[in-house]
């Protein structure tokens, strides 16, 4: 593992980067970026130390609880009223049912995952937009504490 953070306050997080990272990397496998974790452990971040959140193409590679451990994570260290935005193949795409992608992701699952939050008492996500543009879902969440 390597973690080398220039300070607490990072402006945008990507998660699951790959080769592309957008901000402050963190990626299980080494391509330079600045943090090479296991996402499934849970994000080596202190609390409210992140502005914003992103990730492209990696949300499909985790089990629902892994999902749902994962959420609870960027919830955690998220400043409030940070943004999550991501990315991935629509459910319906033949892309989707690549062998690691072990979720499908729809409009419906998404608005699940908020909805989920809100029936347990904690309305930590609210969501800004979902829609689908070609073979890709998009959708941006807002982190309330």
């Amino acid at each position: 593992m390597r973690v080398n953070i220039p300070n607490v306050e990072i402006e945008l997080l990507d998660l699951g980067c790959g080769k592309t990272n957008k901000g402050i990397g963190i990626d299980i496998l080494d391509n330079g970026q600045e943090i090479v974790w296991d996402l499934r452990k849970g994000i080596p971040l202190p609390d409210s130390c992140v502005k914003n959140v992103c990730s492209s193409h990696f949300l499909e590679h985790l089990t629902v609880p892994e999902i749902d451990d994962l959420f609870r994570e960027i919830i955690r260290v998220c400043k409030n009223g940070a943004k999550f935005e991501a990315s991935m193949p629509h459910a319906d795409r033949d892309e989707a049912m690549f062998l690691p992608h072990y979720t499908l992701w729809n409009e419906q699952r998404v608005r699940g995952i908020v909805l989920g939050y809100e029936m347990a008492g904690e309305n930590t996500l609210q969501l800004l937009d979902v829609h689908r543009d070609g073979m890709q879902l998009f959708f941006t969440m807002r982190i309330n504490k």
